[in-house]
């Protein structure tokens, strides 16, 4: 915020993969929970205290193919398996399969479909190597090494440091002194974050004037990555940064080998695969490799039974519109209900868990690969993320009754540029500590155009190279531009700006002058950049 201050983390992952019990489940198991609750803590504490940005995905909000058939059939197949094997138990006997047969793949079979997680983790047995090469270092500040020079003398006489004065009684102070005399350690607590507070004032104001913003941290002088209060900068060493004396403080990316997604495991022996790309973790493991057809080269008869039903989802082309004077109709994909046998069920859902594997490997390769990309911008590069919204109605200041809106399509781009290092206050566990975090400026664009028109690379380029040129120039190529009321010069096309009108607003019955005007001039956003 304009105070500096960091209030959350931004992290990419907002719709929960399961329910709030099986997220509590998996925390109960994860070493923070050991570390910092023993191990302990209700599902109600974990659900409060959980980030509101992680919930439930929205009926209205869009689903990817690929995972939503997985996300959707993994609890059908979890629910319905139990009951299988006891009435197969009670009909028919024990089962008798290469899998019941052993007790270690009977846990496994049965263990995969209780959560994604353990879907992951029985059919990529090979686990998550690391990719040092896609970790991006994180500059943090603390605590200095060696003690200032005063308390070095002091030290070396400590007869010489003055005791400290007593506590006055409290009976002998006004209230706000007898307040901070009765909790000392809330006092000292306001005075740390105010000292804290004048740092990070002194280190963002002294070089402003004398740095170009936008500089990557390897680039910046010493003076903008140190405060003026803080201890002068130690020797570079294998693990501290070159200029600061910070250490590089970085949570490794971790991520399953690309042909281990793909089915092909990378310690399967012989086939083209050289021994030399042997998973690292292989000698944990026994006779297993990534990939549902080399952990389980065929299903549990009792789960692939070719007579007994289930009913499990698919995406399919459902009829929407028939077509108009002999034209095509219009189909459109929909997850609906399938009535099968548990065999095909098995076939099915087999090719979605396999088809899924390959692309979550891609999504969180792409993902990191951004996130890296942000952590090295220079400052004359600008990032740009576009993503068409939904289609919506144009709400026009006069509606005729009955009248049908006109329908827009909305790009949203969103511009990220000017990257720096800044000081932020994160408070963690109730401790107060100063960190140098990666900030840039962001704008947010809207491209709005007529619905009768489909999103295509085309709009896109339309889009990119106006805003490309706002950036840089203050001025559109193609379509009109507006920013805060103002209309940016340029563009082919300039209609007649409407004349200003009184708006009455709603509850208090005052009125407003809405008028849109053209700029004076060209103000470029970001004319550094290299475009």
């Amino acid at each position: 915020d304009n105070q500096e201050e960091l209030a959350y983390d931004v992290h990419w992952r907002r719709a929960a993969l399961g329910t709030d019990k099986e997220l509590h489940r998996l925390f109960l198991e994860s070493e923070t929970c050991r570390s910092h609750f023993n191990g302990k803590i209700g599902r109600k504490l974990f659900v409060s205290a959980k980030c509101k940005c992680i919930r439930q995905r929205k009926p209205s909000e869009c689903d990817c193919k690929i995972c939503s058939v997985v996300h959707v059939n993994l609890p059908i197949w979890n629910r319905a398996r139990a009951n299988w094997r006891a009435h197969h138990a009670q009909t028919k006997g024990a089962c008798t399969c290469y899998i019941c047969a052993d007790p270690l793949l009977t846990e496994l079979w049965l263990r995969m479909s209780k959560s994604m997680r353990d879907l992951e983790t029985v059919l990529l047995p090979c686990g998550k190597v690391p990719y040092a090469q896609y970790t991006a270092p994180v500059l943090v500040h603390t605590a200095p090494t060696a003690p200032p020079a005063t308390a070095a003398v002091n030290n070396a006489n400590p007869s010489a440091m003055p005791s400290p004065p007593p506590l006055p009684a409290t009976s002998l102070l006004s209230p706000a002194a007898a307040d901070v005399v009765r909790k000392p350690r809330r006092a000292r607590a306001v005075a740390r974050r105010a000292a804290r507070r004048q740092e990070v004032a002194a280190a963002e104001a002294a070089p402003a004037a004398s740095v170009p913003r936008g500089l990557p941290p390897s680039e910046q002088p010493v003076a903008l990555l140190v405060s003026p209060l803080a201890p002068p900068p130690l020797q570079p060493q294998a693990n501290v940064h070159a200029q600061t004396g910070m250490p590089l403080e970085s949570k490794v990316f971790e991520l399953h080998y690309q042909l281990c997604c793909n089915g092909k495991c990378v310690s399967k022996s012989g086939g083209s695969v050289a021994s030399s790309r042997r998973c690292p973790n292989r000698d944990a493991l026994e006779r297993r490799y990534c990939g549902w057809v080399n952990s389980f080269p065929t299903p549990c008869p009792i789960d692939a039974d070719e007579t007994e039903l289930i009913t499990y989802h698919a995406w399919q082309a459902m009829l929407r519109k028939r077509g108009d004077d002999g034209g095509p109709d219009h189909y459109a994909e929909e997850l609906v209900p399938i009535r099968a046998t548990r065999a095909h069920f098995m076939a099915a859902f087999q090719g979605f868990v396999t088809t899924y594997f390959a692309h979550i490997w891609e999504c969180r390769m792409m993902r990191q690969g951004l996130k890296m990309f942000e952590a090295n911008k220079d400052g004359v590069t600008a990032s740009k993320l576009t993503d068409y919204a939904a289609q919506c109605p144009l709400q026009r200041m006069h509606t005729a009754t009955c009248a049908t809106k006109m329908m827009i399509n909305n790009g949203v781009t969103v511009v990220g540029y000017l990257p720096r290092t800044v000081s932020v206050e994160v408070k963690k566990g109730g401790i107060v500590r100063l960190e140098r975090r990666r900030q840039q400026d962001v704008v947010v664009i809207y491209g709005i155009f007529s619905a009768a028109y489909k999103p295509s690379a085309v709009t896109y380029n339309i889009q990119a190279e106006d805003i490309d040129s706002i950036l840089k120039y203050g001025r559109s190529i193609h379509g009109e531009a507006f920013l805060n009321g103002k209309r940016l010069p340029g563009g082919m096309y300039h209609g007649v700006l409407p004349v200003a009108e009184i708006v009455h607003t709603e509850g208090d019955g005052e009125s407003v002058l809405l008028a849109i005007t053209d700029a004076d001039a060209a103000v470029p956003l970001f004319p550094e950049y290299a475009r």
